[in-house]
């Protein structure tokens, strides 16, 4: 995977706004994301979303906690394969496997618009995290109302509470990058 060695330091910081974002992800990390329902990455395709999504995750696993990264349709892609007759697993194990860990990070959200059983799925997944007191982190290049609209107002409201939406509203790095190498 690209964000396997992902870090917040160091991290490229040009564009305003970008020390915000890439000191709530420090705190998050700090706090071990207690207290904290979830985390909204969301902005421009490229901006380096799931470089710090995948850094938190990191900054988790080298904490000795548990962790987990998926896209959305990986995530339901897992579902999915449940339905399979001969399938070993049943969508509660699947489940559990979103909800146990101490930190889960879905990204992708918003590439396709969800069908009504994956909203009941990602819900589900939520639900499970937020009554365990785990947090979980979105990551999306769509805007609050239309993440809103795709996912739901249960999923969002409960991650809002005690959670924190990161906007990266600056142009792609892979662009800057290209550009300065």
């Amino acid at each position: 995977m690209r964000f396997r060695q992902a870090s917040l330091a160091p991290f490229p910081v040009w564009a305003a706004g970008q020390d915000e974002v890439l000191n709530s992800a420090k705190r998050f990390v700090e706090v071990a994301g207690k207290g904290i329902a979830g985390l909204f990455l969301l902005g421009q395709v490229g901006a380096g979303k799931t470089h710090v999504g995948c850094a938190i995750l990191n900054a988790f696993l080298q904490q000795e906690r548990t962790g987990k990264y998926c896209s959305m349709t990986q995530a339901f892609r897992l579902f999915r394969e449940t339905w399979r007759r001969d399938s070993p697993t049943t969508e509660t194990e699947v489940l559990k496997q979103f909800c146990l860990p101490e930190l889960l990070v879905v990204d992708e959200i918003g590439v396709k618009k969800l069908e009504e059983i994956e909203c009941v799925h990602l819900t589900d997944i939520v639900i499970g995290r937020y009554d365990r007191r785990l947090p979980t982190i979105l990551i999306s290049n769509l805007n609050m109302p239309l993440l809103t609209e795709q996912v739901g107002e249960r999923v969002v409201d409960r991650l809002k509470a005690g959670g924190k939406v990161l906007v990266f509203d600056w142009p792609s790095l892979r662009s800057h990058i290209q550009e300065t190498a």
